[in-house]
């Protein structure tokens, strides 16, 4: 049996296309065992082979290679809503305005088909994680769908072990110093500032003072009018929901004001990473 490439594939290194390699061969491998076990068995027996037609999700973004992209584009999109099957338009678009990390919500209906959908259409163009995660329940949901990372509104050291166990970049919440000294402590790769906006901007320069090192993400109460005020006061990357990756867009399907809106978040995101 053999497997072509498809077209417009690409390899951000070469582990990411050793990773390919083995999560093909391993599937043609359980592919072929099923047909052998097949020819042996007695007639009359059902069988249920695996399939191996579709992209295999071992081509997700590595830990390291979230953490390098989030740290140059240094915006996330949160998709939260019902998105009636329109998740990979929406995301196109909002890649389109500049957008290279996605964050589906587990609040989402059929978040897990999202994310599926959403792995196999822009896996090789984005990093697509999930957000809200709760449980380890939600962690290995997340993992079968392909996320490369995860955000979560509260610290779980379980929860988050569970996560880099399977190869993801943690992102977990915090708000206190003891909060987020304990979500670094408990191996976060960066923090959710959360709720960010019930405390702005100059509480972040604040924590900063004695927490220089650790990665922030403010999320909550971001817009396009404070964007640069929390990257001012230290902000690592900014995740952002109400303004963007809503719900209402991908019924009205208005794609360019949706393209728009995602280019100045991202214009000012870059400006500021620059």
């Amino acid at each position: 049996m053999t497997y072509q490439v498809p077209a417009g594939t690409v390899f951000r290194s070469m582990q990411h296309r050793l990773g390919y390699i083995q999560a093909w061969t391993k599937a043609i491998a359980a592919y072929e065992r099923c047909l052998s076990a097949h020819a042996t068995a007695p007639a009359g027996t059902i069988f249920k082979c695996p399939r191996t037609t579709r992209q295999p999700r071992g081509t997700r973004m590595t830990r390291d290679e979230v953490i390098r992209v989030i740290g140059e584009h240094r915006l996330i999109a949160i998709l939260r809503g019902d998105f009636r099957e329109r998740e990979v338009e929406l995301a196109r678009a909002l890649l389109e305005g500049g957008v290279r990390a996605l964050e589906v919500s587990t609040v989402s209906p059929g978040w897990e088909q999202v994310l599926r959908r959403l792995v196999d259409a822009v896996g090789n163009e984005t990093a697509v994680g999930v957000g809200t995660v709760l449980s380890a329940d939600h962690v290995r949901a997340a993992a079968d769908a392909g996320a490369c990372f995860m955000v979560a509104p509260n610290t779980s050291p379980a929860v988050m072990a569970k996560a880099h166990h399977t190869g993801m970049a943690v992102f977990p919440g915090a708000f206190t110093p003891t909060e987020i000294v304990a979500a670094i402590d408990a191996g976060a790769d960066a923090v959710k500032l959360f709720p960010a906006v019930t405390a702005g901007p100059e509480y972040l320069r604040a924590l900063r003072g004695p927490l220089p090192e650790i990665r922030v993400i403010p999320t909550g109460g971001v817009s396009v009018d404070n964007l640069t005020a929390w990257f001012c006061a230290g902000a690592w990357a900014v995740a952002v929901g109400s303004e963007r990756g809503r719900s209402n867009d991908a019924e009205a399907q208005d794609w360019a004001r949706l393209r728009e809106r995602a280019r100045r978040f991202a214009e000012r995101a870059r400006k500021k990473a620059a």
